[in-house]
């Protein structure tokens, strides 16, 4: 299936959202910050990076834009309650998962984040 960087500073929402793409078969890493995805994101390739948006320093927003520095063509799905699609895409992501979400809308954000190829995202990303 794949593996993902899952990225949310709120410890429930981030065991909830493991334990739901682990069930369905997806290997997961979990951490609480920009920082350590970051730090993580150096030393293993990820198939794909849920990020929340709302985080401390540094924020969603940094964390995206340094994680394509670290791992360019990584796709990044952004969660968040307060962004729009347009925000995301405009921002290098290949999606955006609204918060609060159901079990099947994540599942489904992440199957069609990983569906999309580096060379997609980035056409997506410079579009418009």
């Amino acid at each position: 299936h794949g593996t993902i960087l899952l990225v949310d500073d709120e410890d429930s929402v981030r065991d909830v959202a493991a334990a739901i793409l682990q069930r369905a078969g997806y290997d997961v890493v979990s951490v609480d910050g920009g920082a350590e995805a970051l730090a993580r994101a150096l030393r293993t390739p990820f198939d794909l990076v849920a990020l929340d948006v709302n985080m401390p320093t540094p924020n969603g927003w940094e964390t995206l834009d340094r994680l394509s520095e670290v791992q360019p063509g990584l796709p990044v799905l952004i969660v968040a309650g307060n962004a729009t699609e347009a925000d995301a895409l405009d921002r290098g992501a290949v999606g955006l998962l609204e918060k609060p979400y159901a079990r099947r809308e994540l599942l489904h954000a992440v199957a069609h984040a990983l569906a999309e190829t580096p060379e997609k995202s980035r056409v997506a990303a410079h579009a418009g």
